[in-house]
């Protein structure tokens, strides 16, 4: 009798692992060679083992010593491009993994978009960044030719009013959305997963001046309006929350069996 119970087992398991379907690494690898389909905590070992680089910074251009307006994140240096950087200001991608509802299993990853720069009132160098969740219009245009130039021409275009956001405030991730301005979404597919490149909302705090490379700001507390370039003077416009996600499709969530089980 318990032969033959050990013997169901053991068909029950071969059935199951039958049905997991093994792809290969490489079409599940997405931006600095992260792959998903994995379990969180086997995500960040994998993040580690790849030295992806994590830091500190404050999530407000105001100098704070309030340890709820920091986060610790880690960050893509991939659009971080030589003609926009400047010895202040350094364009990159938060990474921000998304977990199938109800279980820890890796279906996407949001790389939210901003630059870092040194906050307003800092003492010295040594003060620290500020992450501010804008980047030029110039640098949006170089993303998406990137990705057209790895992955082709979109599947789709869209522009969108009250668009989903990724909103930093304080050390928390907030999604929202805002009705009044309207915002462009590239979307490309692969056999197995999703990108759409959010290409963000014209700025309420900063332009973009070409010629120093740096970012211009106006601080705003009510009755917001979008910051507009002086193109004379060499300026172009910031956009906001702009974020690029790669999501695992259907087909891969089933063939990886992330529905089911904790990985």
């Amino acid at each position: 009798m318990k032969k033959n119970l050990q013997l169901a087992i053991f068909m029950i398991a071969s059935i199951f692992l039958s049905c997991q379907k093994e792809i290969p690494k490489e079409k599940l690898t997405t931006i600095d060679n992260i792959v998903l389909g994995t379990s969180i905590d086997k995500l960040y070992k994998q993040m580690d083992s790849l030295s992806i680089p994590h830091k500190i910074f404050l999530t407000t251009m105001l100098k704070s010593d309030h340890h709820n307006e920091f986060i610790d994140m880690r960050y893509t240096n991939m659009f971080n491009l030589s003609q926009y950087k400047s010895w202040s200001d350094d364009n990159i991608g938060l990474l921000y993994p998304m977990t199938l509802q109800g279980t820890k299993n890796v279906i996407g990853m949001i790389v939210i978009l901003g630059h870092s720069t040194r906050p307003l009132f800092a003492e010295n160098e040594n003060s620290g960044k500020a992450f501010i969740q804008d980047i030029n219009a110039k640098l949006i245009e170089d993303i998406k030719n990137l990705y057209i130039s790895k992955y082709g021409q979109p599947s789709d275009t869209f522009s969108l009013s009250s668009h989903r956001v990724y909103f930093i405030k304080g050390d928390q991730i907030i999604e929202t959305g805002d009705p009044k301005r309207e915002g462009l979404d590239f979307t490309w597919e692969t056999e197995y997963y999703s990108i759409t490149f959010f290409t963000g909302l014209p700025s309420y705090e900063s332009r973009y001046n070409t010629t120093k490379r740096t970012y211009d700001y106006e601080i705003q507390f009510s009755n917001f309006y979008v910051v507009k370039p002086d193109v004379n003077n060499n300026e172009v416009q910031s956009f906001s929350y702009c974020y690029i996600e790669y999501k695992l499709n259907d087909k891969a969530i089933k063939e990886l069996n992330l529905n089911k089980i904790n990985l």
